[in-house]
């Protein structure tokens, strides 16, 4: 993924307990991102849909794992599977991504009721 970013990507993750985080950079998401999936194993990624033109991509996926390493999610203890959704944006400049905005919603919540959109004709 971190080959689709542009340069200068901002990264903007609503997560969890706490305000935004963001970061700025290819290097910094890629740090980043290795942060999220070092305390993590057995990873499941399910798309529940996605829609994309040339300038954006939504996506909503559920993720489930085992997480391994102390206080790396809230609420969860290491061994203990987890699961969660995560809502992307993703903002497409000159096909890289130049922005992604990410909403983890833990399962159960009211968001579990965004359904794809009915496809008709030609897409």
């Amino acid at each position: 993924m971190i080959k689709g970013y542009s340069d200068n990507i901002v990264w903007t993750g609503y997560l969890r307990e706490g305000g935004p985080k963001v970061v700025k950079g290819k290097g910094a998401a890629a740090y980043n991102y290795s942060l999220i999936f070092d305390g993590t194993e057995e990873r499941l990624f399910n798309n529940q849909w996605r829609i994309a033109n040339k300038e954006y991509v939504l996506d909503l996926s559920e993720i489930s794992f085992t997480v391994t390493a102390p206080n790396h999610f809230t609420r969860v203890s290491p061994g203990q599977k987890a699961k969660i959704l995560l809502f992307h944006v993703f903002k497409i400049l000159d096909g890289k991504i130049c922005q992604e905005d990410v909403y983890e919603m833990l399962p159960g919540t009211f968001y579990q009721l965004i359904r794809p959109p009915v496809q008709t004709g030609n897409f």
